[in-house]
C-alpha cells in the first residue's frame, strides 16, 4: 500500500480470497486482510476526491452498486474528509448543503424552526454537550439540515476516544434524553450507500451497526425518509 494520503474505491469484503479474475473490469485491485478474518478489496489510488468520485460512479455502473470511497493516510484508513484539500472540503460541504437544502424545501419543517426532541432546552439547540477534546472529532447532528440516512455505531455515557470511530466518514453525535451520547457515521441520500457502510462495519469492529435516518436534526423512521426523499418502497 502506498505511503501518504490517497483515496480508493472499496468494491467488496469477503471471508475467503476471491479468484484472480473476479475484478477484471478495473485495475489496480489490492486486498487488505482484516483482523476479523475478512478481506477488503479496493481499486485505484487517487489523490483528488473528484477523481475518486468519478471512479466510484464508473465502478457502480459496472454492477458493483455498493462500491464506495475510502481514504488512507500513512497506511491507516481515515475519514475521507480528513485528507481533502481546503478547496475540496469547501466544494464537498457546499454540495452537501445544497442537497440538504433541496430536501429541506420539500418538507414542512424549516431549518429555522428546528427543535431537537433530544435536548433539554426549549426553542433552541443545545450545542454545548459535546467536548471535542474529550472525544473523537464529530459534528452535532442536531445542527444538520435536510433528510439523510446514516449508520448508528455506538452509544456512550460520555464523549469517547474509541479508535474504531476515528476513521469513520461524516461522524455525528446526538444527545439522548437519558444523557447518553449516540454516534452515527455517514450522510447518505440513498439506502444503497448507507447499506454499504453498514455491511462494512458489521463485518468489522461494529457488528451491531444499523441504519437510521434524520430530518433537520431529528431522528425519523426509514420509511418516512424514503417517502420524503421520493424513494420507492418495495
Amino acid at each position: 500500500m502506498p505511503d501518504g494520503s490517497f483515496y480508493t474505491i472499496q468494491v467488496g469484503a469477503f471471508r475467503r480470497p476471491v479468484s484472480n479474475n473476479t475484478f477484471t473490469q478495473f485495475s489496480p485491485v489490492f486486498a487488505e486482510q482484516q483482523a476479523n478474518g475478512f478481506i477488503r478489496y479496493s481499486s485505484g489510488f487517487f489523490v483528488a476526491y473528484g477523481e475518486a468520485k468519478s471512479a466510484r460512479d464508473a465502478i457502480r455502473a459496472m454492477g458493483y452498486k455498493d462500491a464506495f470511497i475510502v481514504a488512507y493516510k500513512n497506511g491507516k484508513r481515515v475519514g475521507y474528509t480528513a485528507i481533502m484539500t481546503t478547496e475540496e472540503l469547501v466544494s464537498y460541504n457546499a454540495g452537501q448543503n445544497s442537497s440538504n437544502n433541496t430536501n429541506s424545501n420539500t418538507s414542512n419543517n424549516s431549518a429555522s424552526s428546528i427543535v431537537s426532541s433530544n435536548n433539554n432546552t426549549t426553542g433552541s439547540i443545545n450545542t454545548t454537550y459535546y467536548n471535542q477534546e474529550e472525544g473523537v472529532s464529530a459534528k452535532l447532528i442536531e445542527t444538520s439540515e435536510g433528510i439523510f440516512f446514516t449508520v448508528q455505531v455506538g452509544v456512550y455515557t460520555r464523549p469517547t476516544k474509541n479508535n474504531a470511530l476515528e476513521s469513520l466518514p461524516a461522524l455525528h453525535v446526538e444527545l439522548m434524553k437519558n444523557g447518553n451520547i449516540r454516534y452515527m457515521a455517514g450522510n447518505f441520500k440513498t439506502l444503497q450507500e448507507a447499506s454499504a457502510l453498514k455491511n462494512e462495519l458489521r463485518n468489522g469492529s461494529i457488528p451491531d451497526a444499523f441504519i437510521t435516518a434524520y430530518e433537520n436534526g431529528n431522528r425519523i423512521t426509514i420509511s418516512e425518509a424514503k417517502q420524503k426523499l421520493g424513494i420507492a418502497t418495495e
